[in-house]
């Protein structure tokens, strides 16, 4: 959802917005298929998406597939429209057991030293 915070309203702007259409088309959510294809994917703001993440991957023993994904923002000279989106994570106790001996705090863990290459 785009709004424009300009105004204290803050107006949904759209892509059929005359005076913002052109700044559209690159801009949202992308995932990657499993073909390695990066798709444009466009979800009404009337929809939800769900989006399975690598701890279900990994509890489902590799049966469900984390989508790979990046989101491009949209830039729109001088104006104040932003890009929104509300985010709701699912994700197991610490202590749930993803595989044998391996706790969804584990995978925390490798996950935080993975991005960010420390072992806090």
């Amino acid at each position: 959802m785009y709004l424009d915070e300009s105004d204290s309203n803050f107006p949904e702007v759209t892509p059929l917005d005359k005076d913002y259409s052109q700044y559209f088309t690159k801009s949202g959510l992308y995932i990657k298929n499993r073909g390695g294809e990066l798709i444009h994917v466009k979800i009404p703001s009337t929809d939800l998406a769900f989006q399975v993440g690598e701890a279900l991957q990994i509890a489902s023993n590799g049966f469900l597939q984390a989508t790979p994904h990046c989101v491009q923002g949209v830039h729109i000279p001088n104006s104040q429209v932003a890009r929104n989106t509300f985010a709701c994570f699912m994700q197991p106790n610490v202590d749930e057991i993803l595989k044998e001996d391996y706790k969804f705090s584990d995978f925390t863990k490798d996950v935080l030293n993975r991005h960010y290459n420390h072992d806090k």
